[in-house]
């Protein structure tokens, strides 16, 4: 249940130092340092930690491109690329010390030669249950202003596998089935009918992971009996490719999964899919699929067990139902190979069958925030969002939150319980919070920050004394939705946990403008920006700039020049491309720049159907 509680907005920190004998002399400090991040790639944040021995007072760092900081712990962004000279000048009242390393800040690859490679989970082309037809919509970015060279290489379920080229000049251009692509600009010989599989891009003439961006969108049209009811259009999910080398090595966890009725009925049923993102030796991959049942904190004995050739795609579907669970996560852990894996969930209404995407959450390692971010929230007249919270710790999660409302920046705080093992789903959760005393009028859009901490009187033998826990052991996640004829047709998104968002720049592709609101064959699209918190506790302003199918710069949001968001504050506007801002397009993307601030922010896309308003969630790509 919700009620009221304390969370404050900006994680705390800081450091516990040595204490001084009393009389003893104070000794001069030796200035070190280490750098936190792993991997520093530019336009995103590098901590750095100060190791100084002597008890510094003070603390000045220079970090090799003109930035300074008299912070113990400095965060900095950098601009470019590059080998810089950090220097740290630690001070008492005994002495100077001064030390200075090199840090190389470089975008990502993918580690395989002169290909920047990325994988596509699945495509398809299939029928489903309850009459629903599935189909695959690609979307290609190139922002490198030059022309790409992409091979593709499909590999079928069936067995068929393929190999083809395309190039791609600057710009974006959507293909509203990827096998008809294959077949028509590549020269695949795809097979016809029923075909599932994953999709291999290996991208050559690209300085960078941040230059080239690629997603599907999976949807299907209303069966016979939906027609009837008035349903129109398509509707379904999207999901970006990912790059090689960014999946799971050892385990991931698929939260928020659901099997609560019948096809036909009104409710929820699951599926869970894996990969072999084939980053390294190309050899088979083995994984073991375990499946925790939410509602009675136990997971169940039965689990499966997948055997996966390089790229290769697998489904289980309806994996609770025949375990009995109705609300419950998918561990999954890799038992043979070397090479990584993608998996994820779908959430699909029994009804009619529309999808929502639930990405696996990388466990790997622990992770050490405990704060994350919820997007938006929702509660109007049209829209709900289902809130998902678990809790695969062993230890009784007494969290906290607050609510920050999109109109005016208001916050609401409160503090929810999860038990050890568990996990919550709230159907309609901004009703809840209402319910509860928080002050959400009915049209409430808001953001949600999250606080995952233990229960003070849990005292169990398993409690190691830490009184947060991990954003990797707890999850929050949200849906979305409309209900319509008995069914639902919305999207999934999940927490970002504060300190993993955007510092400088962030781009949103996909974005669709065609057809006419309320009629079959088109797409409107709506992008989002808030401030993602992160300590700073002050204004952001963000500044939005559209560009064009051909790459053009098409001019910037005229309602957003520049954005000015409170902290957790929420900015959406609702069909850039349509003529508002000075052009009409069918499709392009957005580049969001933070102008002034220090704290992170996020952004994303919705695309719409215009025939029945089912939107898929589009996530933002980082450099």
């Amino acid at each position: 249940t919700f009620g009221r509680g304390v969370w404050e907005i900006g994680p705390l920190t800081g450091a516990v130092a040595s204490v001084v004998p009393h009389g003893a002399p104070l000794a001069a400090p030796s200035a070190n340092f280490t750098v936190a991040t792993v991997n520093p790639r530019p336009l995103r944040r590098v901590t750095f930690q100060d190791a100084s021995s002597g008890i510094p007072a003070s603390w000045k760092w220079a970090f090799g491109d003109g930035g300074t900081s008299s912070l113990e712990e400095p965060t900095h962004v950098y601009a470019s690329a590059g080998t810089f000279n950090v220097e740290l000048t630690a001070t008492n009242a005994s002495g100077v010390s001064r030390v200075t390393k090199p840090i190389t800040v470089a975008y990502p690859n993918t580690g395989t030669g002169d290909a920047l490679t990325y994988l596509i989970p699945v495509v398809l082309t299939a029928q489903g249950q309850g009459g629903s037809a599935f189909a695959t919509e690609l979307t290609l970015g190139n922002r490198s202003g030059r022309t790409l060279n992409l091979t593709f290489r499909f590999l079928a379920t069936g067995g068929f596998s393929g190999v083809s080229t395309f190039s791609l000049p600057p710009g974006q251009v959507v293909y509203p089935d990827v096998f008809a692509f294959l077949r028509d600009f590549t020269g695949l010989s795809v097979p016809a009918g029923s075909t599932v599989g994953s999709l291999r891009i290996e991208v050559r003439g690209a300085d960078d992971l941040a230059q080239f961006g690629a997603a599907v969108r999976v949807t299907t049209p209303p069966n016979t009996d939906q027609q009837a009811q008035g349903i129109g259009g398509r509707f379904g999910l999207s999901f970006p490719a990912v790059p090689l080398t960014t999946a799971a090595s050892k385990e991931a966890v698929i939260y928020g999964l659901q099997e609560t009725s019948a096809t036909g009925q009104p409710g929820t049923r699951s599926n869970v899919a894996c990969v072999h993102a084939g980053a390294g030796s190309l050899g088979e991959l083995r994984l073991e699929l375990s499946y925790h049942d939410g509602d009675t904190g136990k997971e169940s004995a039965q689990k499966d067990t997948l055997t996966l050739a390089p790229f290769q795609f697998s489904q289980r579907t309806q994996p609770l139902a025949a375990r009995g669970i109705k609300h419950g996560w998918a561990t999954v852990k890799r038992t043979g190979g070397n090479d990584q894996f993608f998996c994820y969930g779908v959430l699909n209404d029994n009804v009619n069958s529309d999808g929502s995407f639930v990405p696996m959450l990388t466990t790997d390692a622990p992770s050490p925030i405990t704060q994350v971010m919820i997007p938006v929230i929702v509660g109007t007249d049209t829209f709900k969002s289902e809130l998902t919270i678990a809790n695969r710790s062993k230890s009784n999660l007494d969290g906290t939150f607050a609510v920050v409302l999109t109109a005016n920046g208001h916050v609401e705080f409160g503090s929810f319980e999860v038990d050890a093992g568990h996990q919550l789903t709230v159907p309609d959760v901004v009703a809840e919070l209402r319910s509860a005393g928080l002050n959400l009028p009915n049209g409430s859009v808001a953001t949600m920050a999250i606080s995952f901490e233990k229960d003070e009187a849990d005292d169990s033998p398993s409690d190691d004394g830490v009184p947060t826990i991990s954003s990797s052991d707890a999850y929050a996640g949200v849906r979305t939705y409309a209900s319509r004829s008995g069914g639902l047709f919305g999207l999934a998104y999940g927490q970002v946990p504060l300190g993993a968002a955007a510092d400088s720049e962030a781009y949103v592709y996909g974005l669709q403008q065609s057809g006419t609101q309320g009629a079959d064959g088109g797409t409107r699209s709506n992008l989002a920006v808030l401030h993602a918190l992160g300590g700073g506790e002050e204004v952001l302003q963000l500044e939005v700039t559209y560009f064009g199918p051909n790459g053009q710069e098409l001019g910037k949001d005229r309602s957003c020049s520049p954005c000015s968001l409170k902290p957790g504050q929420l900015k959406q506007f609702n069909a850039p491309l349509d003529g508002k801002n000075g052009f009409t397009v069918p499709q392009g993307y957005a580049r969001i720049r933070r102008l002034s601030g220090s704290d992170q922010f996020i952004a994303y896309g919705v695309l719409n159907d215009q025939a029945n308003n089912d939107g898929s969630y589009v996530p933002m790509t980082m450099p």
